[in-house]
């Protein structure tokens, strides 16, 4: 069986929705497709980063040791764990704000943006790291790797990286992170993405660079 997520964006704040599959978690089985997770029935119940925004983004996916999926919601920005046999679904891990360039009318008008947690991976010992976008103006620099532990808390784990879009644990005991991109004043910069290796001590390294988008 192939899992996989189901992008969407929504802010109706609490409008049906009536799409197939909408903003969940899919299994494929001989080629059918079915239902096995609502991450917007679970957005509107609960509506984990506390934000004046109602909206869902399945993102990243993992397949965890204990039977249950681990999702990136990179719009509810959280980390939400699903049963795909009972379709129940927890919040794992909230992601704090990130600072931002100008007010955010979603968190109270303050200088803040949105962490978009994107991908999320375990190495060999077991640990959970999950990259972050950033949100817009996608300030380079501003993206990091964050680890999660068992009770949900949330600390920094590798710092100064830039649209981090995609996070793998490697034979070599390493993560590898991909960088979609650099935005600046002028725009986006071409051909700045990149892959990342990042060490046991949260430094990272360029391993492939000048890739477009």
């Amino acid at each position: 069986t192939i899992y996989a997520t189901v992008g969407g964006w929504h802010s109706s704040m609490g409008d049906e929705v009536n799409l197939e599959n909408y903003a969940g978690v899919v299994a494929i089985t001989d080629g059918e497709v079915s239902l096995v997770g609502n991450l917007w029935a679970h957005e509107l119940a609960n509506n984990p980063d506390g934000t004046d925004n109602l909206e869902t983004h399945p993102f990243g996916i993992l397949a965890g040791s204990d039977g249950l999926l681990y999702i990136t919601d990179a719009a509810a920005n959280s980390l939400i764990s699903l049963d795909p046999m009972t379709g129940e679904t927890a919040t794992v891990a909230v992601f704090d704000a990130l600072p931002g360039v100008f007010p955010n009318p979603m968190r109270g008008g303050e200088m803040l943006t949105d962490p978009v947690p994107t991908a999320v991976a375990v190495d060999a010992d077991g640990n959970t790291y999950v990259s972050l976008l950033s949100g817009a103006p996608f300030i380079p620099g501003s993206a990091k790797v964050v680890q999660v532990a068992e009770d949900g808390t949330v600390s920094d784990f590798a710092l100064g990286m830039t649209m981090l879009t995609d996070l793998k644990s490697a034979p070599d005991g390493n993560l590898y992170a991909v960088s979609f991109g650099m935005f600046t004043e002028e725009g986006p910069v071409f051909n700045s993405g990149s892959v990342l290796r990042i060490l046991p001590d949260g430094t990272s390294e360029t391993i492939i660079a000048g890739l477009p988008f």
